[in-house]
């Protein structure tokens, strides 16, 4: 990534400030850094935020691009960076016209740079100097009052986009930001999600760990879905700092268990109630959290009342929960109560370690549970240990379904099942159509009784699915092959409908004799 410093001074006037003698930037992503500028003008000091995104980061990711379009030239790569640039400009022109709201971040100014050797650019974004939400959490104690304030000040920035038509889709800690009054604000509309397009997509599990159930699957969505992503974010605020499904502290987190709660939670397996929130608060959560997107607030008017009718206590909540006198700045903060001890980040106090979350220490089972599990355990130590094959041959079977369950999981296998299923609809449906038109036909040549009962079969069948064909696009080949089947019942149904008299044949529908000879008998005479 090219240094900022050789770009210096920005905009002619904007210096980059370092935060330490080994440190530059004072907050750092996947995309890009973000620096502290000031500038200096009649011995006035003024001071900004300067985002930084180099495209591409670095050499190799260049080769990997030329590599996956199986080419060299070099001008696929150009061409390939500006339609990103072109959209991360659409993006800017959002937060231009946002500008001028307390709730939502800042935008100053911007500059868009080729780079020298003709592939890639490098873009700043000039803002107002903020606090990044963690980063303010850790410095200052965090109470019930100030989570409740953040979800409010976030659903004021949601009835701005609501009122441009604009779904932000994207909220998360690394884009709340915090100003010197207290205000919070939202910020990055839509740039890191045109920035993944240069490392192939959506990668990282962590991406996916305040997204909505329906944007997670590929269906229609609507703007409650930054309801859900805020929820989730007010969860870990109110839950030492871990997200639903995942162990609070001071049990560790091991490297499979967000993949794990993140499974669950797109199951859409009820959460439990956030640790640390009062009862009202924690029902406002989790309604912003519904997997039912139906069953949440539809807007941001409505959660933002529902968070303000909570009656906040301004209690501490622990940022990290923890046994021990363990906190993110290393240093122990705890103060004794009769209910247990609560660090500033902080331990888990008794009420909240004895509750049926899935904390360190779960409440003990009833009696009978527990002679249930005793003896359970009992019989699998007396039983014969499973063999190392049979171990084996039960992972791979594990395996197995475990790839299947992804693979159907997966929005774009459900697609092409979805579209294979329909194409075969189709084209059964056409077939028995014309099928059953064919035996009528062959029924009325022959005067034989039996293509007459295939027709009527086969006709009942191809109704059928030639009627759920009306709800797909190809309508027009539906009802056709619906009055091909619909022709073929009726016909195979009046043509057999006579007895015999005197050699000639006395037709219920006609109500008159027919000189037609006969040879097999009718469709009355199979069925009966």
């Amino acid at each position: 990534m090219s240094d900022i410093r050789n770009f210096t001074p920005l905009w002619d006037a904007w210096e980059i400030e370092p935060i330490s003698e080994d440190r530059l930037a004072i907050g750092e992503g996947s995309f890009g850094k973000v620096y502290k500028a000031f500038r200096e003008d009649f011995g006035r000091r003024y001071e900004c935020a300067i985002k930084h995104i180099s495209l591409p980061q670095s050499d190799e990711e260049v080769r990997e691009l030329l590599y996956e379009q199986l080419s060299d030239d070099v001008s696929i790569a150009s061409g390939y960076y500006r339609e990103i640039v072109e959209n991360i400009n659409n993006e800017i022109g959002i937060m231009h016209s946002l500008r001028g709201y307390t709730n939502i971040v800042a935008y100053e100014d911007h500059l868009i740079k080729p780079k020298a050797n003709g592939i890639g650019y490098d873009i700043f974004m000039r803002m107002e100097l903020l606090t990044a939400l963690f980063e303010h959490v850790k410095r200052n104690a965090l109470t019930d009052t100030d989570a409740a304030k953040m979800g409010i000040d976030i659903c004021i920035a949601l009835e701005v986009c609501a009122a441009k038509n604009l779904i932000h889709r994207d909220i998360k800690p690394q884009n709340i930001f915090v100003n010197s009054e207290g205000h919070y604000k939202l910020g990055d509309f839509g740039i890191s999600r045109q920035l993944e397009k240069t490392t192939g997509g959506l990668t990282k599990i962590g991406t996916y760990s305040y997204m909505a159930p329906e944007v997670y699957r590929g269906d229609e969505y609507g703007a409650n879905v930054d309801i859900y992503s805020l929820g989730l974010l007010l969860y870990r605020l109110t839950n030492g700092n871990r997200l639903p499904f995942l162990p609070l502290a001071p049990d560790p987190l091991r490297f499979d268990d967000n993949e794990k709660a993140l499974a669950r939670r797109m199951k859409g397996e009820d959460m439990p109630a956030p640790a640390f929130a009062d009862e009202d608060f924690a029902k406002v959560i989790l309604k912003m959290c519904a997997y039912d997107r139906n069953e949440r607030y539809r807007t941001a008017t409505e959660a933002k009342a529902a968070l303000m009718q909570v009656d906040t206590k301004s209690k501490v909540l622990p940022f990290v929960a923890s046994s021990g006198n363990y906190s993110l700045t290393g240093n122990s903060q705890s103060k004794s109560s009769s209910e247990g001890t609560i660090s500033r980040f902080g331990d888990i106090p008794s009420y909240v370690a004895s509750d049926s979350q899935e904390s360190g220490t779960p409440p003990p089972p009833p009696k009978k549970k527990r002679a249930r599990k005793q003896k359970k355990k009992a019989r699998k130590k007396s039983s014969t240990p499973p063999s190392s094959e049979a171990k084996t041959n039960k992972a791979r079977l594990k395996a197995v379904f475990g790839y299947v369950r992804e693979l159907v999981g997966k929005p774009v296998f459900r697609k092409k099942f979805v579209r294979t299923i329909t194409i075969l609809g189709i084209v059964l449906g056409i077939l028995l159509g014309l099928l059953s038109l064919l035996m009528f036909i062959i029924s009325i040549a022959t005067d034989d009784a039996g293509f007459a009962v295939a027709a009527i079969i086969i006709g009942i069948f191809g109704c059928i699915i030639n009627a759920l064909g009306l709800r797909r696009k190809k309508k027009a080949l539906a009802i056709i092959c619906l009055i091909f089947c619909v022709a073929a019942i009726v016909g195979s149904l009046a043509y057999s409908g006579y007895y015999i008299e005197g050699g000639r044949r006395y037709s219920y529908y006609l109500g008159d004799y027919i000189d037609i000879p006969y040879r097999y008998g009718n469709v009355f005479d199979y069925i009966f």
